[in-house]
């Protein structure tokens, strides 16, 4: 159940700079998972 008058939200809210950042190590951490998927494919095709 959600507060109504909670304001703890309202005090974090996403720079620029922050979002940059969240979304550049979102896409490293996507791009190596599936770098690992791929990977793991290949080597169950090879075997």
């Amino acid at each position: 159940m959600t507060d109504p008058d909670d304001q703890r939200t309202r005090l974090i809210e996403p720079t620029p700079r922050g979002t940059t950042g969240a979304d550049r190590s979102m896409r490293t951490l996507l791009g190596r998972i599936v770098d690992d998927f791929t990977r793991h494919l290949t080597t169950l095709d090879e075997g």
